[in-house]
């Protein structure tokens, strides 16, 4: 291949060529570039991040909209001043906008996702950790500390001065992060438009594919394990790495709920409840054997090992005497036997357990 001109990803994603070969339309633009990402690791990096871009497409727009949104984005990238540059292949290059597919790539990458020059060099100065196995699970090791196990088929972008200045990074999937603690750079994990934030803790993440339709659907889901998050909307009007008032905070066996169709976050509890870490280091309190134990008693001691408020709707509860060993049935389960002694019923309400009942005579 020929290698008179360089080109920046901004050309990538403007090249009817290059765009044939992501989307498959063209034998011959296939195998050119496949050729050209083999003969050098830049250009092949180069490539990916291209192919990571294009997959966040969503064709949405009608073609009165593309066109003047393509006027936009020549006119931008004629203003930029861009300086990183690499060989691309000069033949074929044939750049035509008359497909509606290519100029509807060009544009919801760069002008809809906000994606120019400033992004150009950024995504080949990141890492990209992935998971292409739906069936297992990888773990990474940040440099700051932090353990990030990346589920089903997601993908982690990290960027090259992490841990520097900020402890920053892009989600998108599902993985379960044990974070390192520093107070002086809390951990932000960005899915879509919402930002989880922490100092030190664990918990899972879960973010449709962005090759995924959700709208109207679940956007990201939290989960928490030990120590507390915040999950908030991120607002291009806000100061950077700013919370907002529009977002939850998180403590062990909640989870959060965002809901992409109305911009809302409802929480809740996590489908299997788990002992807290620090309980779990004090034998007496994981053992749930009650011998005529006032059900008040029992109540307070599963709140203090699962973290979760649990609230009798009759005070004549209180006193019920309870005889069971509880100790290797689940929270969900527990609750079941505890309800089934007292003729009793239990509904989760937001954060809280609530357990129904007449009492006992």
């Amino acid at each position: 291949m020929d290698f008179k001109n360089q080109y920046t990803i901004s050309d990538l994603l403007t090249n009817e060529s290059f765009l044939n070969f992501y989307f498959k339309k063209n034998e011959d633009d296939m195998l050119d570039w496949e050729e050209w990402v083999e003969e050098d690791s830049t250009h092949e990096q180069l490539a990916k991040n291209a192919f990571t871009l294009l997959d966040r497409l969503s064709l949405k727009w009608d073609e009165a909209e593309i066109k003047k949104r393509f006027v936009e984005l020549k006119q931008s990238l004629t203003d930029e001043s861009e300086t990183e540059i690499v060989a691309l292949p000069t033949q074929p290059l044939r750049v035509s906008y008359r497909r509606k597919w290519a100029v509807a790539a060009s544009i919801l990458i760069m002008a809809v996702l906000g994606i120019s020059v400033y992004l150009d060099k950024k995504a080949k100065n990141d890492y990209v950790f992935e998971n292409t196995d739906p069936n297992k699970s990888t773990i990474y090791h940040l440099k700051d500390g932090t353990t990030v196990t990346l589920k089903g088929k997601s993908q982690l972008q990290v960027a090259t001065d992490f841990n520097e200045t900020t402890r920053t990074v892009t989600l998108n999937g599902e993985a379960f992060f044990e974070v390192a603690h520093n107070a002086d750079k809390p951990f932000l994990v960005l899915t879509g438009n919402v930002i989880t934030k922490v100092l030190g803790t664990s918990f899972t993440v879960k973010s449709p594919l962005l090759s995924q339709n959700t709208e109207g659907g679940k956007s990201v889901e939290v989960e928490v394990v030990t120590g507390k998050v915040s999950v908030y909307k991120k607002d291009i009007n806000a100061k950077k790495g700013e919370p907002l008032d529009n977002g939850v905070v998180l403590t062990p066996n909640q989870k959060v709920t965002y809901l992409n169709e109305n911009e809302h976050f409802v929480v809740g509890i996590v489908d299997k409840p788990v002992i807290m870490k620090e309980v779990e280091k004090k034998p007496e309190m994981i053992q749930f054997k009650f011998e005529e134990t006032p059900l008040s008693e029992v109540i307070s001691k599963l709140e203090k090992a699962y973290g979760i408020q649990i609230v009798l709707s009759n005070d004549k509860m209180n006193d019920c005497p309870m005889t069971a060993n509880l100790t290797k049935q689940p929270l969900f389960g527990k609750l079941d036997l505890v309800c089934a002694i007292l003729k009793a019923s239990y509904e989760v309400q937001g954060t809280r357990i609530l357990i129904t009942g007449r009492g006992c005579e």
